[in-house]
């Protein structure tokens, strides 16, 4: 049978005795930090008393109180009886109950109502903090006695009668002042909690619920924080202006919040898995084996694969000792021609990271991405931070699909997120930044919707400005070439994976061919590698130190022969993230040669065949070869600006015969009219601007 409430003021008393208890309660008294709840932890209260943890279930507003007042009888008896000493608005918290006892937002129902229950989930809005009467100060106007009135619910309770047994007016007969200087206030905080992207199974909506924190708990979370969320299951009435309704809201009225900030530790390996993992990264092919477990439906395209087991384990991200943020995320973007599977790989790669979140170019936006302003309609209508996609994906891979078709707007809000990883919000009176930690896998169509097949203007074909071009770590050129042994083998495999699909609808599912057609890994096990793995953070050895710089240097000379820049600092930082990168598949605490050598060979295939060792190419969004042909136009219109003031395009292309075709003459042109460069007076007649 559940306790009752003196008999559990003895018990919580008895359990405060302990050293841990004891040390809190000191620093209650001291007032240092401004500490004034008691922690109690789950787990020990269970082994303390497992009666009391039943009545906290059934009953939490009884035992929650009575744990407050052994709280403030333990500290008036060790202050010497003293009232005046013991701290006012005291709490206790209660934490640290096991996965058993968690549950999602979905599964909440009424017979949960009074309860006590535990949560996880993600803070997708937070308000601003607000002061709330909980203890009112009323001075009646007649007799000018001042009296205390609790207050309950949203709205304010004004006293009916005086309670000074000499006056007793009615409010009717006199008037009562809030004296705010004598009321008791806490702060409260309005919270809307969803549930985590990664509970949710296909096509499920993520549902939320109001939770409200007060007092400490209140100003700790911000949009975007994975949390554990403990406290009362409450319900309150649907209002329509002064009408109550038979239909009620759920409200979670906070007793204790646990922050889960620590990256990829969502998933927690068993002993077993462990072991597994262990065998694979010390194979001696443990890189090998996790390109072969991405996205094992698409065939080929293993330097992008290889590219993507990188990204999915990731760098070291550092603190440098003057506090500059060095982020470990790596950045892809793949660009393609239709058909080559880009969407596929990024679906794959939201589903494998423990925090990746998925989005369409064609319908996100700015504040999709990053973090909308919204106004509180279930609150006091003030302006609240509603955390985006980025945000959500704080710690994982956020894959945004159809670049090509965001507005520039749209796309310029991701430069932050993606060097900074951080969200800088300034709206709605609302000036906050939001963590986004996060590595970035873009995909987008070419220019013309398919790349022209000339390899000289491959990259002037990405349909992407230059400023976010340049933030990726690795950009890779998907083509869709007509070669027939290719052509087969595709055909081959995709018609294999289709009748593989069937037969695991018709109830086969031992069998060689799908055998050879499932992932290397499976996905839950990669899964918990990426988790495992993310924990290493390895040292680069001198050999790997030195053969980077040994490379960098020499592409660095090489292109000063060429006259061109072959390389950059930006790079030099995306190897050595790789390099790290590798040291993690393979669960070491150093990075070696080995490791660089992997890095190596992946930037050099971005270098030469995607960039043609010309990096001002991914700077400025156009190749050596135009930039060169620009300057010869350039210094023909300077001239004939001079000579004639007014120059026709017949003019231009007469000057340029023998140096420049007529087709590239009237595109550079074009583009330089676009610029801003020079103006158009009229129809093929152009000024100096």
């Amino acid at each position: 049978m559940p306790y009752e409430h003196k008999k559990l003021i003895r018990k919580f008393k008895e359990l405060y005795e302990k050293d841990e208890y004891s040390v809190q309660i000191a620093d209650i008294i001291s007032g240092e930090h401004g500490k004034k709840s008691i922690i109690i932890d789950h787990k020990e209260l269970s082994e303390f008393d497992p009666e009391v943890v039943e009545t906290l279930v059934e009953n939490p507003e009884l035992v929650i109180r009575a744990a407050e007042e052994a709280l403030e009888e333990l500290i008036k008896e060790k202050m010497g009886g003293d009232e005046g000493v013991v701290p006012k608005g005291l709490h206790a918290r209660f934490w640290n109950f096991g996965e058993r006892w968690r549950t999602s937002i979905r599964y909440l129902r009424s017979a949960d109502v009074g309860r006590f229950v535990v949560i996880e989930g993600l803070v997708k809005k937070a308000s601003e903090v607000r002061p709330k009467l909980i203890e009112a100060a009323y001075m009646c106007r007649e007799c000018k006695v001042v009296s205390m009135y609790e207050q309950e619910g949203a709205r304010l309770m004004e006293p009916l009668f005086c309670k000074n047994p000499d006056c007793g007016l009615s409010k009717s007969e006199t008037g009562f002042k809030l004296i705010m200087s004598k009321s008791v206030f806490v702060d409260e905080e309005r919270l809307e909690i969803q549930e985590l992207p990664e509970k949710l199974e296909g096509g499920q909506q993520p549902q939320r619920i109001i939770a409200l924190a007060e007092d400490d708990m209140a100003g700790i979370l911000a949009p975007g924080d994975r949390v554990i969320v403990y406290g009362v299951l409450q319900a309150v009435p649907r209002t329509r202006g002064n009408i109550k309704s038979t239909t009620f809201d759920f409200i979670f009225r906070v007793n204790y919040v646990d922050k889960e900030n620590k990256e990829y530790t969502d998933i927690e390996p068993s002993e077993e898995d462990i072991k597994k993992i262990e065998e694979i990264a010390h194979s001696g092919d443990a890189i090998g084996q996790v390109v072969r477990s991405i996205a094992p439906t698409v065939y080929g395209h293993d330097d992008v694969k290889k590219a993507l087991a990188l990204q999915l384990f990731g760098g070291v991200a550092k603190e440098m000792p003057d506090g500059t943020h060095i982020r470990g995320d790596i950045h892809i973007l793949l660009v393609g021609d239709p058909g080559t599977a880009k969407s596929q790989m990024l679906r794959y790669m939201s589903s494998l990271s423990p925090r990746g979140v998925y989005a369409s170019g064609r319908s996100a936006s700015a504040a999709g991405l990053t973090a909308a302003a919204v106004k509180d309609e279930g609150g006091d209508g003030r302006w609240t931070l509603e955390a985006g996609a980025l945000v959500m994906a704080d710690g994982g891979i956020a894959c945004v699909d159809e670049m090509d078709k965001m507005s520039k707007e749209d796309r310029s809000s991701m430069h932050e997120a993606m060097e900074q990883q951080t969200i800088t919000v300034v709206k709605a009176g609302i000036s906050a930044t939001l963590k986004s930690r996060c590595a970035l896998l873009g995909a987008a169509n070419p220019k013309y919707g398919r790349f022209s097949g000339r390899a000289d203007t491959q990259f002037e074909e990405i349909d992407l400005p230059a400023p976010l071009i340049s933030r990726f770590d690795m950009i890779f050129i998907m083509l869709d070439e007509q070669n027939p042994k290719r052509d087969k083998d595709i055909a081959h495999h995709i018609l294999k994976g289709h009748r593989i699909g069937e037969k695991l609808k018709s109830g086969i599912e031992e069998d060689e061919e799908i055998k050879s057609h499932t992932s290397l890994l499976e996905p839950e096990l990669l899964k918990k590698y990426v988790s495992y793995a993310k924990r290493k953070n390895p040292i680069m050895t001198d050999g790997a130190i030195e053969r980077i710089e040994s490379y960098y240097l020499e592409k660095r000379k090489a292109g000063k022969k060429e006259g061109t820049v072959a390389i950059t600092a930006r790079h030099l930082e995306a190897l050595i993230r790789m390099t790290e990168s590798s040291a993690r598949i393979r669960l070491s605490e150093y990075a070696d040669e080995s490791d660089a050598e992997v890095a190596i060979e992946l930037m050099k295939s971005y270098l030469e065949n995607v960039l043609h060792d010309d990096v001002d190419t991914q700077y400025t969004g156009e190749s050596r070869d135009t930039r060169n042909k620009k300057k010869i136009v350039q210094e023909a219109l300077d001239e004939l600006f001079k000579e004639h003031g007014e120059v026709r395009m017949e003019q231009i292309k007469e000057r340029l015969e023998g140096k420049l075709a007529g087709t590239d003459v009237e595109e550079i042109v074009k583009k330089m009219w676009k610029g801003g460069e020079i103006s158009e007076k009229r129809h093929g007649v152009y000024v100096k601007v």
